[in-house]
């Protein structure tokens, strides 16, 4: 059994009026060029796909205003990308390109990444699992206005029960959802049963030299409950051996593998419980704090605290 660490997330103070929220937002997407250029100092990864995002923003502002609220199609235009999804994104992104896919399966990525794969591919033709009962209906919404419906199929379950068909899929994506899955195993081998012989699999994983059980009090997706303790299950973190004895007993060595860290032990772990716990959000400086606090890494072992492991496997034929 991997240790445990428990992380309590102290509760948000009192929330801002509506003038101060919508001041704060209106700042802050002001100065998103500003973040975004000077992170281009620290050769960010993913940038160019944050102006994808925004374009797509702009689309579904265009023809799809009505069913998608403003809010989302703010985040969509300003902060779509946040903490590791640069690096993690930016991988995926470049793990798929120049591969010729038709059939493509999403398992609970964050929204942008797919519905965003879709927009810029028009044969593409993708089914997108979804359990979250909060996320599914924003997905569906930005899909809509997109004018993505005939090409995104959308499915509110699980990847363990979720009927789809075997040795089906060209390219699947799972980006920072296995490691909050109890049974990972089962569901690595359920999508590696999906993908057709010669497909492509990407993967991203939190990661550190020493592998835990990550657990905090919140019930971040409403899908586990907590233990009785007062804390629930929220992610493994692997190490190296975790993921030879978990992961690749079932997909083999990946193609490609890199991981991505914190500079300093704890950056990443006190930025969360400070959003977490309700702390302003200055999403204007996102990618320049990402530039300064995180790098590339040689090996896990090499990471003074916490990153990312981003990986892609190729199905044999």
């Amino acid at each position: 059994m991997l240790p445990r660490v428990d992380v309590a997330i102290p509760p948000p103070g009192p929330k801002p009026g509506r003038m101060l929220r919508l001041i704060h937002r209106a700042v802050n997407s002001a100065l998103v060029p500003l973040g975004w250029l000077t992170a281009h100092v620290h050769a960010l990864p993913g940038l160019g796909l944050q102006a994808r995002c925004a374009r797509l923003g702009m689309r579904v502002l265009l023809r799809g205003r009505r069913r998608v609220g403003l809010n989302w199609i703010s985040h969509l235009l300003f902060s779509p990308i946040v903490l590791t999804r640069y690096f993690e994104f930016d991988f995926a992104w470049r793990a798929l390109s120049g591969l010729k896919i038709e059939r493509y399966l999403d398992v609970s990525s964050p929204f942008m990444f797919p519905v965003l794969l879709a927009h810029e591919r028009p044969t593409l033709d993708a089914d997108l699992i979804n359990p979250d009962a909060h996320d599914l209906p924003i997905t569906r919404a930005i899909v809509a206005g997109a004018g993505l419906e005939a090409r995104c199929h959308l499915h509110a379950d699980l990847i363990e029960r979720v009927d789809l068909p075997a040795n089906h899929y060209d390219a699947i994506t799972c980006l920072s959802v296995l490691e909050h899955i109890p049974d990972d195993r089962a569901a690595l081998i359920r999508m590696w049963s999906l993908l057709r012989p010669g497909g492509t699999l990407v993967l991203t994983l939190p990661c550190a030299r020493d592998a835990h059980r990550l657990f905090t009090n919140l019930d971040h997706y409403g899908l586990l409950g907590d233990g009785g303790d007062g804390f629930t299950f929220l992610e493994y973190v692997y190490d190296s051996a975790q993921l030879e004895e978990r992961l690749f007993v079932v997909t083999g060595k990946p193609a490609a593998c890199e991981v991505y860290g914190e500079r300093q032990a704890g950056t990443l772990r006190r930025e969360l419980v400070r959003r977490w716990s309700g702390g302003a959000w200055r999403f204007w400086a996102e990618p320049l704090w990402m530039g300064r606090h995180f790098t590339h890494f040689d090996a896990i072992e090499a990471l003074p605290g916490e990153g990312v492991v981003v990986m892609s496997f190729v199905k044999p034929g």
